[in-house]
Parts: structure tokens; sequence; C-alpha cells
């Protein structure tokens, strides 16, 4: 879609704003990125008109969806929810949806927006535990790091829709984020199939599964350094929450804890996936491959060719 799309498809142009100049700041503020590509101005713009119509619907969505008619409160919502846009508020807080791997996020304020490479994780972890064999039935399967639920969700869905036994847990610190899970997976009607559990990494699962039990651990950690925190651009830096980003100040601490204590809870030859920032793969491989503990590590690139997953399995 167009901007001359956008502006001819209006239904009432006594009510309409200057579509193709919102478009062009749009652009100019750079919301498209490698870790946000659906967000496009003309996706970002429909789906913001949408929202002030009363649907809210990701950018994804809306790519697929014709311009609405608006009339004069909506068009003026639409106008202040763009000018929120252009000066830096990301547009999934504004809708409060987010896409991944074809389900429709509810995101907020507090809590992290579910990202592109993030579907690699996820993707990725769907694979190991459907081509993966164990003598337990149901598998358990722990999403730490949770956030808004998106990794349990998915399989969470997957063990729903294949009809497949499995025991999903999503852990997460941030009480905003656990909020945002649970109406998720109420909103997808997955409330019954994922249990959420609040804590630090692992202490979250003590009392609700016992170490040496769990068979494959999918986590999206904090890996940014102080350094890369300080660089990020005001729409991410100035929105998002930080306790999602920050690794410490090497960007490590996270990922060391995992690489050090997952062993423990996982059951042989189960299975660890870690998602990590864009050149640290290799240096965590090598980390990995010098404990005994893991065999098999695998890492997993993503469209640049960067490792964005780590796969490594309990010796």
């Amino acid at each position: 879609m167009t901007s001359d799309t956008l502006v001819s498809g209006r239904a009432d142009a006594r009510h309409s704003p200057d579509l193709a100049t919102l478009r062009a700041r749009l652009v100019q503020t750079g919301t498209q990125r490698k870790d946000t590509p659906d967000d496009t101005a003309d996706a970002i713009m429909t789906a913001l008109a949408w929202h002030a119509r009363g649907r809210a619907v990701s950018t994804r969505l809306a790519a697929a969806l014709p311009w609405p008619t608006l009339d004069a409160a909506a068009t003026d919502h639409f106008q202040r929810l763009a000018e929120r846009c252009i000066a830096g508020e990301p547009v999934a807080y504004l809708t409060g949806r987010q896409h991944f791997l074809g389900l429709e996020m509810r995101v907020a304020p507090g809590a992290l927006i579910p990202r592109k490479e993030t579907e690699l994780l996820a993707r990725r972890a769907l694979e190991r535990w459907q081509h993966s064999a164990t003598d337990r039935s149901p598998a358990i399967l722990v999403d730490l790091c949770a956030g808004v639920g998106n990794i349990a969700a998915v399989l969470a869905e997957a063990a729903a829709s294949r009809d497949t036994p499995a025991r999903v847990i999503a852990a997460d610190l941030s009480t905003d984020a656990l909020a945002l899970a649970r109406v998720n997976l109420a909103s997808l009607g997955l409330a019954g199939r994922v249990e959420l559990r609040d804590g630090d990494l692992f202490g979250a699962l003590i009392g609700a599964v016992e170490p040496g039990q769990i068979d494959l651990i999918a986590c999206n950690p904090p890996y940014l350094s102080d350094t890369t925190r300080s660089r990020l651009p005001a729409s991410i830096g100035a929105h998002e929450p930080s306790l999602a980003f920050d690794g410490g100040p090497l960007g490590i601490r996270i990922l060391n804890r995992l690489i050090r204590e997952a062993p423990d809870w996982l059951a042989p030859a189960g299975a660890l996936l870690v998602e990590v920032g864009a050149g640290q793969g290799a240096g965590f491989i090598r980390r990995i491959e010098s404990d005994p503990r893991w065999r098999s590590v695998t890492g997993h690139p993503d469209d640049d060719g960067q490792i964005r997953v780590i796969e490594a399995t309990r010796a």
C-alpha cells in the first residue's frame, strides 16, 4: 500500500489529515528496522487508523487491511497517535498489539515488545521439541524470561493443535510482563495450557518442577551491555523496560548464569536454546563447548548470517 492509496482510500476528505506528509515524517523516524520489519510507514498508519476506529491490530495484520473510514473524532484520534509515534513511542505500545509467529500478542509499557529475532528462537525451540525423543509424557517445556508469554504461547498452541502432550511453564521476574502474559494466554485460549511462575530464572521453578526433569528450556534473556544500552534508539531506550535489556556491564551476566545453572535442571539429553546478541554467538559457543556438562552445541544464524540462537544439549 502506498501513500497515494492511503490518500485516495479515505472516505471523507473533510476529516482527513495530510497523510502523505505524515507518512514522510514516519519514514524519517526510521521506525522500520531489522528487528521490526513489519513497521513500515504505511502499515503503521493503517494500524493507527484502525486503532482510532476501535479495532486493535498489529502492523503485520494492518499491512493487509484497507484504509478505514474515519469520522472527525476518529481522525483527530489518529492524528494524535501518529504524532506520538513520530515523537518516538513504539507503535506496538500505541496499538497494544504485536504479531509473533502467527499470534497476535497484547503488549504494553512495562514489558518487552517481541522482536523478529526471537521468532528464530521460538521456531527452533518448536522444532527441537517436536523432533526429540523422550520417555516422559508430557514433555516439560520451560520459557524463561518469558515476557508477554510469546514463546510459551507458540509452544502451547502447537501442543494444542497437534494434540501433543506437553507441560509448558513460563517464568519471568517482571510482574508487569507476567500480567500481560496472563492476558495473552487467556485471549488465545491457552490459559489452561501454560503455568506462569514469578521469579528470577530457575528460582521461579522451585516447587513447580524438580531439577533434572526439564526437556527443553527456551530463553530470551537480557544480553545488552551498559555501552550498548546507552546507545539504544530513544524509541526503545526511553519506552521499553530497562530490566528486559540489562545484561550487566558486559552484557553476559544472565547468559553466564544460564550456562552454569541450566544443566542441573535439564533432563539427560535435554536442550537449552538461548537468544544472544549480535556478535556474542561465537564466544558463547566456545564457552559452552569448554563445559563438559554440555554437548552438541549449535549456533543458528539470522538472515544476515549473525548467530542469534545457541542450542546446546545436556551431556
